[in-house]
Formats: C-alpha cells, structure tokens, sequence
C-alpha cells in the first residue's frame, strides 16, 4: 500500500477528479427531467469539504448538481461524482485512502501516518474507525453492493474493504483508485 499516501496531496490527480465529475454531469445534463420531460440546467451548490489540497479548496467548494428549467417542476437531480461520496464532509478519495491506511495498522505504519498525513489531513481517531465500520459493515449490506460486487473481477471479503477494492482493478495506482472512485460513484448520488 505504500505509495497510495501520494494521491492525498496530488494536485494534478484532484484535478483529474473534478474534470471527469464535470464530464459526468455535462453527460447528465444532456438528458431531460425523469418527472416532466423538462430540459436540465446546471444548478451547483456550495460544499465545504475536507481532505483537499489547499490550492484546490476553492474549486472543491461546490457540488455539480442539475435542476428542471420547468416552472412548476424545478427538481433536482445531483449526478454521480468521483469527488463527492454522499453528504460525507472529506473527499472519496480522501474517505477510501485514509480508510484504506489506516486498516491493519502496523506500528511503523501508524508512524508513517501520523507523520504524513495527519499534518496535512487531520481526521480524527473516532473518524477513522467509523469509516472503517462504514466500509466492513455498512456497505456490505446496502443494497448496491450486493449487486455491484458482482461486477468484480474477484470476490472481496468486507474484512478487506476499501484495500481489497483498490487493488482490485487493474492498472497503475492511479488508475485503480479512478476506477474504485468511478464504481463507487452511484453512492454519491440520492438521485
């Protein structure tokens, strides 16, 4: 897992994010609204969230989202994103890799951890463990996972969630955690 921690302050890989969040919402957007048949405007929303490059803060401040241009109708619809998962206040990729580090814990790497990335990222102690409980208990039993995890090249236990995901596709570090961020998106969305 080393080399992961990298991704966490990457600007260039945070801008890769939000330029295909963009591309997901622009695809959304093309379409018409599921309740009337209206067209779909952009319509953002202001986000605050944690676990970003500092230079990054400003563009990470607002959620792509959609809405009905019809009077009357207005509904929103917030597309899937690779930023955002859910109303979680860190990042996707922050949430999985901080989660993912953190999991079986040997001390040399809770040194590593506390050293590198708790400056820079600080996520509490409690937080960590609830993500952790999130990714071994919850997901599993939702049903999204029941169905996607069918999609997976290899079963993965949830004792193994996130890492077991991560390293599951195919590609280099970068590429397996778009791929994890990309699979997991429709988490990121009530819609």
């Amino acid at each position: 897992m080393n080399g992961y921690h990298s991704f966490l302050t990457s600007t260039s890989f945070f801008r890769a994010l939000l330029d295909l969040d963009c591309r997901m919402a622009a695809q959304v957007r093309l379409g018409r609204c599921p309740q009337c048949g209206g067209r779909l405007d952009s319509a953002p929303y202001p986000r605050k969230p944690r676990g970003v490059p500092r230079a990054l803060e400003k563009e990470f401040s607002r959620r792509l989202s959609v809405c009905c241009s019809v009077e009357g109708c207005r509904r929103r619809m917030t597309p899937p994103s690779v930023c955002f998962l859910g109303r979680r206040v860190y990042v996707a990729v922050t949430f999985i890799l901080m989660s993912m580090l953190s999991h079986g814990v040997t001390d040399e790497r809770e040194r590593q951890l506390r050293l590198n990335l708790h400056a820079q990222i600080p996520v509490d102690d409690r937080t960590l463990s609830r993500w952790r409980e999130w990714w071994q208990h919850i997901l599993p039993a939702t049903p999204f996972w029941r169905v996607a995890k069918g999609r997976l090249a290899r079963p993965i236990l949830s004792s193994q969630l996130p890492a077991g995901l991560v390293m599951g596709f195919v590609g280099d570090m970068a590429r397996q955690l778009r791929s994890t961020l990309i699979f997991v998106s429709p988490l990121s969305t009530s819609s």
